[in-house]
């Protein structure tokens, strides 16, 4: 059976880009998520630093501030190219993982992971308002 009208090159494009808008919808509302409710704060600059960036592409935010005193900091490069559409949430401030996670010095505070896995239904509500046009 000969295909007169192949448009599956069209589909496949219109179906990347609309996982593309929803892995974007997430992350924005992740970052709202983590960033929203209390987080330990000194000067601010961890939670400004808080973003997301998709698979092969650079962070959506490129540089944050403090809220107090003059610390900033800024993203450069990508995130890893994966085979499959991958969202990233995080931040490149270093001590971030510390206050996340803990030292053998330090009790863990986290921030991030237990508001992203708290949240996990309602990205799914996104990914599924947006999978679904």
């Amino acid at each position: 059976m000969k295909i007169e009208n192949d448009n599956s090159k069209i589909i496949i494009e219109a179906l990347t880009e609309q996982v593309k808008l929803a892995l974007e919808a997430v992350g924005y509302q992740a970052v709202t998520d983590v960033t929203r409710d209390p987080i330990p704060v000194d000067t601010g600059l961890m939670k400004n630093s808080i973003t997301f960036a998709l698979s092969g592409e650079a962070p959506v935010d490129g540089s944050y501030s403090a809220d107090k005193g003059d610390t900033s900091g800024s993203y450069t490069g990508t995130a890893p190219a994966d085979k499959e559409p991958t969202l990233y949430i995080g931040t490149n401030v270093t001590y971030a993982k510390y206050i996340e996670f803990g030292t053998s010095k330090m009790t863990a505070r986290p921030f991030m992971l237990p508001k992203l896995r708290a949240n996990l239904a309602n990205y799914k509500e996104i990914l599924t308002k947006y999978l679904k046009q």
